[in-house]
């Protein structure tokens, strides 16, 4: 003996369709989810609660497209904010605030950790990393330009060089950008090890110019032109950055394996881990740093904390 015929709703709660999830969601509502029509007439499963409003924001925020929902969008923003901080750091040198080696330093820090911050904006997109590298590849290419003598820019000469010989711009600013470049296509938020040697280069290296310069003395044995005030600067400048940029990017959900070579670790021990071989990078960084390699240091420093920690984690 049959009962009366069941509703659409009655239906499908009763006979849980099997389905395969969205590619950004992480799992079918559960079989025993009485799924509810809604106002325009179709069945959704019902919400499990309202989430907690910094979550939502969050979200709305980030989400799977990155800050802005869109990698051009987020590069536009990129692009923007690098110009804004060579437009301070110049304004800063132009008013008597910073020596033009301290302008100098002060860019070099400064455009760096706006880069790396500006990561959060760009999705987890496979080709996403492209999108990130124009930001860096853009001022590079004028950099090339400027130092050919092919195009003037007096500000981008008082702001990146120590004389404002255009040919300055071939060594050190120039390796600056094609690191920046390749480490991004390289390492990108996959793996801390990217992230980590260009906080050396911008944070470690950049901060060791700035307060040697401005404070430092005592000279090391083996380069007089370094100071053991530079030296401890750059142990403190690619810790601290090195864990703010990572921190930022964990939290976001924007960061991939921990310790790539350890995937079975717990995420404490993990990051114990991370932490304790970024202290000692940061010290290989300073050695680096420490060399008398001239205007090369924007590629040993980088080199050298990379491979050593792509052997610890």
């Amino acid at each position: 003996m049959t009962g009366p015929p069941l509703s659409p709703a009655q239906s499908l709660s009763r006979s849980a369709p099997s389905c395969a999830p969205h590619p950004r969601t992480t799992a079918c509502p559960s079989p025993s989810t009485e799924l509810s029509p809604s106002s325009d007439g179709s069945l959704r499963p019902p919400q499990q609660g309202n989430p907690s409003p910094g979550r939502s924001v969050i979200f709305l925020m980030i989400g799977d497209d990155g800050l802005l929902g869109s990698d051009a969008a987020a590069l536009a923003v990129s692009l923007i904010l690098a110009l804004v901080t060579l437009k301070a750091t110049s304004l800063l040198g132009h008013f008597g605030l910073l020596s033009a080696s301290e302008t100098r330093k002060v860019t070099h820090i400064g455009v760096g950790v706006v880069y790396l911050l500006s990561w959060t904006l760009f999705s987890s997109r496979p080709e996403a990393r492209y999108w990130a590298c124009v930001a860096v590849l853009v001022p590079t290419v004028k950099v090339l330009i400027v130092g050919l003598r092919l195009l003037q820019d007096e500000e981008l000469l008082r702001g990146m060089t120590r004389t404002k010989d255009p040919s300055e711009l071939l060594y050190g600013p120039l390796m600056y950008g094609i690191v920046s470049s390749t480490w991004t296509v390289l390492f990108w938020k996959d793996t801390p090890v990217g992230i980590v040697g260009l906080a050396a280069l911008y944070g470690g290296d950049g901060l060791a110019g700035l307060l040697g310069i401005r404070y430092g003395s005592a000279r090391l044995p083996h380069n007089r032109n370094k100071t053991w005030v530079g030296t401890a600067a750059c142990v403190f400048g690619t810790f601290t950055m090195s864990l703010l940029v990572l921190a930022v990017l964990s939290h976001l959900g924007k960061l991939g394996a921990l310790t790539p070579a350890h995937p079975g670790m717990a995420t404490s021990s993990q990051w114990l881990l991370l932490v304790q071989s970024i202290a000692l990078v940061s010290l290989v960084a300073a050695a680096a740093e420490s060399l008398d390699v001239k205007e090369l240091d924007n590629i040993t420093v980088p080199v050298a904390v990379s491979l050593t920690l792509m052997t610890l984690i």
